[in-house]
């Protein structure tokens, strides 16, 4: 995180010089805007819990790489999570005494991002998502803006997660291997 924070931070600095210098007001204020946004993130706790309180649902190698679905609590609510090679891929909580693969929701902002840009196309539109991950995209952009979201992954074992543990199963999202 520091060391992102940091380059964000130098990154965003000499434009913000730059454009400055040039009164160019307009390209300025949207990049201190972004590095002040990035020093408020990388302050918030992003911590998971301790490895030992996972429970691994699912876990293979192959030459695609390594998958690991595994669930947690964290603030007495359940937690689903899809490491591709150790790294977060996709992240899912939900509620108590429900089933967190249909109703759970997506704790990385982006998922909400990118539907909230697809939701200014009419319902109906086509969508094409490359790269499947956990299907939480898809899957929102099929519930919250009635698009018809075509999706393709390389690796079939991503299908499966995402029908199996993360509510893709039965939903309107067409897959392809």
């Amino acid at each position: 995180s520091n060391t992102l924070l940091t380059a964000i931070i130098l990154t965003s600095l000499f434009p913000i010089l730059f454009y400055t210098r040039q009164k160019q007001y307009k390209l300025a204020i949207p990049l201190l805007v972004l590095g002040i946004t990035s020093i408020f993130l990388a302050q918030r706790d992003f911590t998971l819990p301790n490895k030992d309180d996972f429970k691994v649902k699912y876990f293979s190698e192959s030459i695609n790489g390594q998958l690991i679905v595994a669930d947690f609590e964290m603030n007495d609510q359940p937690n689903r999570i899809l490491f591709i090679n150790r790294m977060g891929q996709t992240w899912v909580k939900g509620e108590k005494n429900s089933n967190i693969a249909t109703r759970g929701q997506s704790q990385w902002p982006y998922v909400n991002y990118v539907t909230a840009a697809a939701d200014i196309y009419p319902e109906g539109s086509k969508s094409l998502i490359l790269g499947l991950g956990g299907g939480i995209v898809p899957k929102q952009l099929v519930n919250y803006t009635q698009h018809n979201v075509d999706a393709v992954e390389l690796d079939e074992r991503i299908i499966d997660i995402s029908k199996n543990y993360f509510g893709l199963k039965g939903s309107r999202v067409k897959m392809y291997a």
